[in-house]
């Protein structure tokens, strides 16, 4: 199929009733004996069909017919099959197509089983985490860190009360002093913890490993011996709950319970079991204390006994004293 794009002069629009002259048209043209129309534009429309072309003497006739009508209408004919249409551009090459991003969805909560390998076994520094021995301090880390746990004020009120009549401190047990140095100096980086032991985990392993555990090791106030180790031991433990919250949000784990909290809390209540005990005996023990220090005398049976002749003496009239002589 070929198209023909007629480029029509401007004297086109003009119409005139004189046959147009030319050559003598090509008697094997199917326009031979075809008369051109006094109308110039209905001429033009007539000879814009598209002819198909099925050989080579089609092809020939087709040439001539261009030809011949270029001389009797003065057009400019160009075949359109070399002549690229003006309202479409030269085609550009097209960029590949770009494959589009899945749709955004909320992540999964972050957990050890979906952590990525290097969060898991990013190196956690805890040598900044230091707490002042105060026993003032400690009422302030109460009100502000932890203000759930009620037992803790009367624990304080407790070790401040001990600690104003404590004469001769005691030594802790060996079972505390290595009950509280291995939750003092617990290592997040160890290779032994599992996963129940990390992260929101963190310090089931230091408070119930072995048989040193809260239960067996607080038994009496005498195991503590001192404010100041009670003070350690309440220390250590808020260490660990402040190591579990600096864990959690370095590996991007959002959490409001933790495993440390809870024990704080245990020891908490221990301590304050202990402490309440401590003041009752303490108190019970001063009685006969102060009994001995400041004594009644006893009657002395003798000395009485004198007393009772001597007044008895006095009544016997001095005749009868020489009777009995």
């Amino acid at each position: 199929m070929h198209c023909l794009t007629i480029i029509p002069p401007s004297s086109c629009h003009e119409t005139t009733d004189s046959t147009p002259s030319g050559p003598d048209i090509n008697p094997k043209s199917p326009i031979a004996n075809k008369r051109p129309r006094s109308d110039s534009m209905s001429a033009t429309a007539s000879a814009t069909k598209r002819l198909r072309l099925e050989d080579t003497d089609e092809m020939d006739i087709y040439l001539e017919d261009l030809n011949l009508l270029q001389d009797t209408f003065g057009l400019t004919i160009v075949p359109s099959s070399v002549q690229p249409s003006p309202s479409q551009p030269p085609s550009q090459p097209q960029p590949p197509p770009q494959s589009q991003p899945p749709p955004q969805s909320q992540p999964p909560p972050k957990t050890m089983q979906n952590m990525p390998q290097t969060l898991q076994e990013m190196p956690i520094n805890i040598t900044f985490i230091s707490i002042s021995p105060l026993l003032t301090n400690l009422n302030d880390i109460f009100l502000q860190e932890f203000p759930s746990m009620k037992a803790a004020p009367l624990l304080i009120d407790h070790l401040t009360k001990i600690a104003t009549t404590e004469k001769n401190p005691r030594e802790p047990s060996s079972e505390v002093t290595v009950f509280i140095s291995r939750i003092k100096d617990a290592d997040p980086n160890s290779p032994e913890l599992t996963e129940d032991d990390t992260n929101v985990g963190w310090g089931h392993h230091q408070f119930t490993a072995g048989s040193l555990t809260i239960s067996t090791v607080l038994v009496l106030w005498d195991a503590i011996g001192s404010v100041s180790t009670a003070c350690k031991l309440i220390l250590a433990a808020i260490k660990t709950c402040r190591v579990a919250r600096y864990m959690c949000n370095k590996r991007g784990i959002n959490s409001e319970l933790y495993m440390s909290n809870a024990y704080l809390d245990r020891i908490v209540d221990k301590l304050t079991d202990l402490t309440a005990n401590h003041s009752s005996e303490s108190r019970v023990t001063a009685q006969p204390e102060a009994s001995t220090s400041a004594p009644n005398p006893q009657p002395n049976i003798t000395i009485l006994a004198e007393n009772l002749k001597y007044k008895a003496l006095q009544a016997i009239h001095m005749d009868d004293l020489k009777a009995w002589a």
